[in-house]
């Protein structure tokens, strides 16, 4: 349809008898449809935008829980995949102090490959202790630096042939019947500075 016919149908339309109330009944629910049309549209936007922003926040709570949660399981030490940048190692003097905190009171290893992977082995079988054990006196006091992330600061004892490790960041008591626990105590207790 073209413009013109439109103009025609208007015209007839002001023929037809109606009373000017009728008239002013009509132009309103016209503009009434027309604003409803409009608010409803509006509505639906916003819904829209809300279900958006709803699902936006909820993905960013999602990836925040799993990133803090994730650290969380990394710092507790058992079980884990670490990835060594250096070794500070030191004499144990008590339970209550913690030596390796310095490479001036501590022996630092950073290339040697053989230990490095031997302490990721050891990282990566302990086991939690839900008690701590009866003889608890360390005999070593080892900082662990990461790559990235905090580095674990453990000591580390032997007691009837099983290898026990306090992590003093977390409090907690491990355990490791693993081959490379001993291998580690061992070349402990092979470096002459330690003794």
């Amino acid at each position: 349809m073209n413009p013109n016919e439109f103009d025609k149908y208007f015209d007839h339309l002001k023929k037809v008898g109606r009373s000017n109330e009728m008239k002013s009944k009509t132009l309103s629910n016209i503009i009434l449809q027309s604003e409803n049309k409009k608010y409803n549209y509006q509505r639906r936007q916003r819904f829209k935008l809300a279900v958006i922003s709803l699902m936006s926040a909820l993905i960013a709570t999602l990836l925040l829980v799993t990133y803090i949660g994730g650290e969380e399981v990394n710092q507790t030490g058992a079980g884990v995949e670490i990835e060594v940048k250096e070794i500070l190692l030191a004499k144990s003097k008590s339970d209550k102090t913690f030596q390796a905190t310095s490479i001036s009171n501590s022996i630092k290893i950073d290339s040697d490959s053989t230990f490095e992977n031997e302490v990721k082995q050891l990282f990566k079988h302990l086991k939690l202790l839900s008690t701590p054990p009866t003889y608890n006196t360390p005999a070593f006091d080892m900082t662990v630096r990461q790559e990235s992330g905090n580095p674990f600061k453990v000591k580390i004892w032997e007691y009837d042939g099983d290898i026990y490790i306090y992590n003093i960041e977390q409090d907690q008591y491990y355990t490791s019947t693993n081959g490379s626990a001993s291998r580690v105590y061992r070349m402990l207790r092979n470096i002459p500075h330690l003794q």
